[in-house]
């Protein structure tokens, strides 16, 4: 962590926003002045209103403050004589724009986000982290975050209630279950007594654990995650061969005879307890999904099955 005096025009942007925003009726951009931030910011009133340049002032007094808190030794000199800037010349925000029954998130939104954070980074020093301001300012992010997650298009996309498009199962990683032990224990690991798992000139081992994949391994970052997305792809080609001999096996079969409707039923048992799938997991929905999409194009109604519910009812009742 690091701890910067920020640019005098970057502060004088914020401090417009946020003069602009106490100054406007309380829904004006699309979300509501936190109450922390009116108390924080209220001798920065120059009857009535706010003003940028008292809160421009107050910006730059606390990010000198955590500076001085992180680096004791070249300490800024802060006196009254505060930098000079035309604070109105900088500006990060515009007015809003309205579509279908709402505001619209504009780029103008994520710089401001941005330029919150990154005031609210570099007074993260000592008792002014807990200073009343920096707790505001942080409200008043949060609450600009709330505004552009809810008028965001694929958030107003989704309907109330619904779940997500059912898709392939995640994989589940437990990785260095006793190293993590250890480091509970102790404060940290040690290669190689806390990693029984890998022999001499290993850094990473794989097993199986039901549904998910224990990992011992002293690999991090990309190289680790690209070891992952291996055994992903490796488990998706063993996979798929047999998913697809399943559904080759419901386009020439005739479900209008029994035996076919219960060799189908084993061949899909068999696959997943091969592949560890459970029912109503969004893998064994995923998979059992495109075996319906064959069946049902020639077969979709029979004494076993009458539509995709009655058909999953059929095919899990030897796994439940």
């Amino acid at each position: 962590m690091s701890c910067v005096v920020m640019k005098c025009e970057l502060l004088a942007a914020l401090a417009n926003a946020v003069e602009a925003r106490l100054n406007c009726s309380y829904n004006f951009w699309g979300f509501e002045v936190p109450h922390s931030l009116y108390a924080a910011l209220d001798d920065c009133r120059a009857v009535p209103l706010y003003a940028a340049e008292k809160i421009y002032r107050k910006l730059y007094v606390l990010n000198v403050q955590a500076y001085n808190e992180r680096y004791k030794s070249r300490k800024e000199p802060l006196s009254e004589e505060i930098p000079v800037v035309v604070v109105s010349a900088y500006t990060v925000h515009h007015k809003p724009e309205y579509r279908n029954h709402g505001f619209a998130v504009r780029p103008w939104h994520y710089h401001l986000a941005l330029l919150l954070n990154s005031w609210l980074y570099h007074t993260l020093e000592g008792a002014v982290k807990d200073h009343p301001l920096r707790l505001a300012m942080r409200d008043f992010r949060d609450c600009l975050y709330g505004f552009i997650v809810q008028n965001s298009p694929p958030y107003t996309a989704v309907r109330w209630g619904d779940l997500p498009p059912v898709g392939k199962r995640e994989a589940v990683y437990y990785i260095n279950t006793i190293p993590g032990e250890a480091a509970a224990q102790k404060g940290h690991a040690d290669f190689p007594e806390d990693f029984p798992h890998l022999r001499p000139g290993e850094d990473f081992t794989v097993w199986r654990v039901g549904r998910g994949w224990e990992v011992e391994t002293t690999l991090g970052g990309e190289t680790l995650f690209a070891r992952l997305n291996a055994i992903e792809a490796q488990e998706s080609s063993e996979q798929s061969p047999e998913l697809q001999y399943i559904i080759s096996f419901a386009e020439e079969s005739r479900f209008d005879m029994e035996p076919a409707h219960s060799q189908l039923r084993s061949l899909w048992t068999a696959y997943c307890l091969h592949h560890d799938l459970n029912v109503d997991t969004s893998g064994y929905d995923h998979d059992l999904m495109a075996i319906w999409e064959q069946v049902s194009a020639t077969e979709g109604n029979t004494a076993c099955w009458s539509d995709f519910e009655s058909f999953d009812a059929f095919m899990s009742a030897d796994l439940v």
